[in-house]
């Protein structure tokens, strides 16, 4: 049994309500980058940008496409508050001597004049170099922006640098691309809930593949006619509000896991669900995405089931949160949130705590066990029945 922890959806930006539709793409070899992707070899991805931005207190990575000699697009995420972007092209690598590769600084940014932090609605920024760049075998502009709507299940590309592993969080040295499919919103908002707007598309991959952390501002592309290159969307987010999934699990009985709490939240624009952990009789431990920007908890204690009659339900509502004053929602670093209920919950024989908070740091090979009621297979995405799986 596995947990697949790695992202499945992927939130994309529409760089406007269009684009063309081709059926051809270049071939896929599986060998396990950008998850589960493929190394570009030099010269594949000529438009590829890597931007180090640094803003008055922090430093983050992002990835971003060149659409002319002057200019490149993110995510608006990325260009918010920032000082110094330096941008490297032309190279795949991001560490090793390559004769191919520009290096140059700017601080000339647009962003979309829309763009909202806590939703990511209209999450586009633009950076302008100082000067024009001189475009060579290795540093080119995409051919084409869309001018037609995007397709659901379309065959489109995921680039970047991000995350290659759940083992190992740090960037990529080396560029890798993934065949990614465009799926339904209305199928993506089951997951993601109403943020999900008509300005943006869900993408997926086979198993665990698709862009992760790093890859924020990267682009996604549709292949036209086996060599055009067309600019269809901009990675805004990675899986958050419950994209992991239980596969492979089995259903918990009645009062195995007593602290698991099922968690709708409202924030001013958008519903979702998440799960969460009983710490004490009066909080509730989340992922700290989970509680940033919400307005309301809708906390179900008790039961395994989402739906029908369990006399041992208890379902409590509150705004109270703290969210860790370190969470980074770019890199999900630090993702902790602490929900604090209105009045302290009765424990009983199917609502309890955890037992105990880490006091060493996890062992490598220690078996764990994941618990929630997220999407059980690739092919159905709902949420109904608590389940457990042995990592």
């Amino acid at each position: 049994m596995k947990l697949l922890l790695s992202t499945i959806f992927l939130g994309f930006l529409n760089l406007s309500p269009s684009y063309i539709e081709a059926d051809s793409l270049p071939p896929k070899t599986h060998n396990g980058r950008i998850i589960g992707g493929s190394p570009a070899y030099a010269g594949q991805y000529p438009f590829m940008a890597a931007i180090n931005v640094q803003t008055s207190n922090s430093r983050l990575f992002c990835v971003g496409t060149v659409i002319s000699n002057e200019w490149l697009v993110t995510a608006g995420h990325c260009v918010v508050g920032a000082i110094l972007f330096t941008i490297q092209l032309g190279s795949n690598s991001l560490s090793e001597a390559d004769s191919n590769r520009l290096t140059l600084a700017t601080a000339n940014y647009v962003v979309h004049p829309d763009f909202n932090p806590d939703t990511l609605e209209n999450d586009i920024g633009l950076i302008q170099f100082r000067l024009p760049i001189q475009f060579t075998d290795f540093i080119g502009a995409t051919d084409s922006l869309p001018t037609s709507p995007i397709l659901e299940y379309q065959n489109v590309i995921g680039i970047g640098w991000g995350q290659t592993s759940d083992s190992d969080s740090s960037l990529s040295d080396t560029l890798n691309w993934v065949l990614l499919s465009a799926i339904p919103n209305a199928e993506c908002r089951l997951i993601y809930g109403n943020q999900i707007t008509e300005n943006m598309v869900c993408a997926s991959g086979n198993f665990n593949e698709g862009p992760c952390l790093g890859d924020s501002g990267g682009p996604l592309i549709h292949v036209l006619n086996g060599s055009r290159y067309v600019l269809v969307g901009i990675s805004s987010f990675i899986s958050s509000n419950g994209s992991s999934r239980i596969v492979g699990g089995s259903e918990a009985y009645t009062g195995q896991f007593r602290f698991a709490a099922a968690i709708n939240v409202q924030t001013s624009n958008s519903k979702f669900f998440c799960g969460g952990a009983l710490l004490t009789n009066e909080w509730i431990l989340t992922a700290g995405h989970c509680v940033d920007g919400a307005t309301l908890f809708t906390i179900q204690l008790g039961s395994n089931s989402l739906t029908g009659d369990d006399p041992n339900r208890v379902t409590v509502a509150t705004s109270e949160y703290i969210l860790h004053p370190d969470f980074n929602p770019s890199t999900l670093e630090n993702d902790v949130g602490l929900i604090k209920l209105r009045l302290p919950v009765e424990l009983t024989n199917y609502i309890d705590t955890i037992h105990y908070l880490p006091t060493v740091p996890v062992q490598v090979s220690t078996n764990l066990m994941a618990i929630g009621w997220g999407q059980q297979t690739d092919g159905i995405v709902q949420l109904k029945q608590k389940k457990g799986v042995d990592l």
